[in-house]
Formats: structure tokens, sequence, C-alpha cells
């Protein structure tokens, strides 16, 4: 992060956040309930994306969206360290299911 033209750094703890992604996607299959993030976060990311690559290509700062067109903020809501799902590793290797290459070769 840079503020005032100095360079702070943060650490974060190591997560698991692919595992956590998935429990919480299957949960929301099962309880028939609206994922988060929405469509209009995907779009949002896709959003800051873009202006990073047009920031290093110009070198220039790139202001993003941040409302609606009526006004109203398009994020809602950001992620906290109290949405985080603990979930013991697990080291055994899954049995292999023999299905054909995406490739269609076996």
């Amino acid at each position: 992060m840079i503020s005032n033209c100095e360079t702070q750094e943060r650490t974060f703890e190591d997560r698991d956040q692919l595992a956590a992604e998935f429990t919480y996607f299957s949960d929301c299959i099962l309880q028939d309930k609206d994922l988060e993030p929405s469509d209009t976060e995907g779009l949002i990311d896709v959003s800051i994306i873009q202006a990073l690559y047009q920031s290093i290509e110009t070198g220039q700062l790139v202001q993003i969206q941040t409302r609606d067109a009526c006004g109203g903020k398009l994020r809602h809501q950001r992620s906290t360290s109290a949405q985080t799902i603990e979930r013991p590793s697990n080291d055994e290797k899954p049995d292999l299911i023999h299905a054909t290459a995406p490739s269609g070769q076996s």
C-alpha cells in the first residue's frame, strides 16, 4: 500500500480460501440462497483489474466507478475476518475417477 509516497507493508495469516469458497458455494446451492459476492461484485472486480492494467500502461491514477446510475453504492459490504471458515486439512489423496480426458484421449 502506498501512502504519502511511503510504501507500507501488511502481512496476513495463511488461509485455505479455496476450501471455504467451495463450502460456501455448496451450502448456498443446498439451501437455495443467493450467492455473495453478487454479479455486481464480479463486475466491480473486473473494473478494478481493468483500471490496474490501464494505470500500468499510462503511469496515471485511474478512477473507478463506485456508485450506480442512481448514486447508490455498488459495493455494500466488505469481507471481514469474522467470515473465516476453519476446516481441518485433508492430507489423504482422493480416489481417482476413471473418466475420459477433456481432449477425448484416455
